[in-house]
């Protein structure tokens, strides 16, 4: 299955339109957004996840295995406070052992060839969207399954996310039968 389009993705920024500053906008409740990115060490946790399962996929490996080998996927860059590294390394593995210990998890996983980290570019109403999709399982000629993983508390934005990456995957693979899984891990389960 190759994608439809091999041209080099489009890497012009995407429109910004400018704020407005019209008096009404200015309100004080108007001038900070909500801030719906969770804490840098929760997104980290989940690169981490990513990361363990792009290098050993559903592994065997014992916890303090999985623990150690986190330590050595963090990169220097991405310490920011030493004293939470334990946790933030112990939430990781309890993340990857919560997604490895899901029956319906490993069978999606498993079900044919994997592809990691899968990068695009698109336009979804007029506006540019870039991305990266944790991991494209191909089941069968011309057929997908888009996996996202998340972990720390569901979002709604999370499903959304989910829906424009599988529209931009069928928009990448006309013809395919693309579907999609949002995976949340937990401290000690995994759901679809």
């Amino acid at each position: 299955l190759e994608p439809a389009n091999l041209e080099p993705p489009n890497l012009e920024p995407p429109n910004l339109e400018p704020p407005n500053l019209e008096p009404a906008n200015l309100e004080p409740a108007n001038l900070e957004p909500p801030n719906l990115e969770p804490p840098r060490s929760s997104r980290l946790a989940g690169t981490l996840v990513h990361r363990l399962l792009q290098r050993v996929g559903f592994s065997a490996l014992p916890g303090d295995a999985v623990r150690a080998l986190a330590s050595r996927l963090v990169r220097p860059d991405e310490i920011d406070d030493l004293d939470g590294l334990e946790a933030l390394l112990d939430a990781a593995a309890a993340s990857y052992a919560a997604i490895c210990a899901s029956e319906e998890v490993r069978e999606l996983y498993s079900a044919g060839r994997r592809l990691h980290d899968v990068p695009f570019t698109t336009t979804v109403e007029g506006r540019v969207l870039r991305g990266t999709v944790d991991c494209l399982v191909e089941t069968a000629p011309d057929r997908l399954t888009l996996l996202e993983f998340r972990t720390g508390r569901e979002r709604p934005e999370h499903r959304t996310q989910g829906d424009l990456y599988l529209q931009a995957m069928r928009q990448a693979f006309p013809g395919a039968s693309i579907d999609a899984r949002v995976i949340h891990a937990f401290d000690d389960f995994a759901r679809i």
